[in-house]
């Protein structure tokens, strides 16, 4: 009788070979487990980075639509400007210039119009926006760049891509529609819009759309 009340002993406590099968890790079982967890971690380290990357390109996106709204407000609300007569400061009109240049690529520019030729005269994106037409230089975060730029026919496809320098987008009071000028001028005049492509360092793109109307969206 003692020998049974020993061996339950040992298998409440763990005791004996019981106790003996239950040894720790292998070295080998170990290498298992970190190199699971490496994989694991390696997975969300780079699921993160690329949501941070759409995340920041979606930003730079949406700002980038933001202003072509401001522009048109500002154009059909007649703002002020400081230079000539009286009645030519409420006749200004007001646009956006894209360029693929590499000083160009990472910024566009918010211009007032004040020569009346529809076109920005000095397209140097400086972080004062030292000329004078220039309102501000609008400078895109995380490295994102203005990749190209395209041509939006009128049955929606994109035409011409890479193949355009700059591109402005202008509007004058009393018109809502938006004045698109490519440069350089090619293919087909008839068009319904222009398209700015945006990427990031890591290669994710995104496209702004602005529509003759002067509607602007991402797609």
């Amino acid at each position: 009788m003692g020998s049974h009340i020993l061996e339950i002993k040992n298998r409440q406590y763990g005791g004996g070979a019981l106790a003996e099968g239950r040894g720790g890790f292998t070295l080998i079982e170990l290498l298992m487990v970190l190199a699971v967890i490496g994989i694991i971690s390696s997975v969300v380290i780079f699921n993160h980075r690329d949501f941070q990357d759409r995340i920041e390109i979606s930003n730079d996106a949406q700002m980038t639509v933001l202003n072509v709204r401001e522009v048109r407000v500002m154009a059909l609300s007649v703002r002020e400007t400081l230079e000539g007569g009286f009645e030519d400061r409420f006749r200004r009109g007001h646009g956006l210039y894209f360029g693929t240049d590499d000083d160009d690529r990472s910024s566009f520019v918010y211009f007032i119009d004040l020569d009346e030729e529809g076109r920005y005269t000095d397209p140097l994106p400086t972080s004062d926006c030292s000329s004078a037409e220039c309102v501000r230089s609008v400078f895109l975060q995380s490295g994102n760049k203005v990749a190209e730029i395209c041509k939006l026919s009128d049955s929606g496809v994109y035409e011409n891509c890479g193949e355009f320098s700059s591109v402005e987008i202008f509007f004058r009071r009393p018109s809502t529609d938006a004045t698109i000028t490519f440069s350089p001028a090619i293919g087909s005049d008839e068009y319904r819009g222009v398209v700015i492509r945006l990427m990031s360092p890591r290669g994710t793109e995104l496209d702004v759309v602005i529509e003759d109307t002067g509607m602007a969206s991402v797609r």
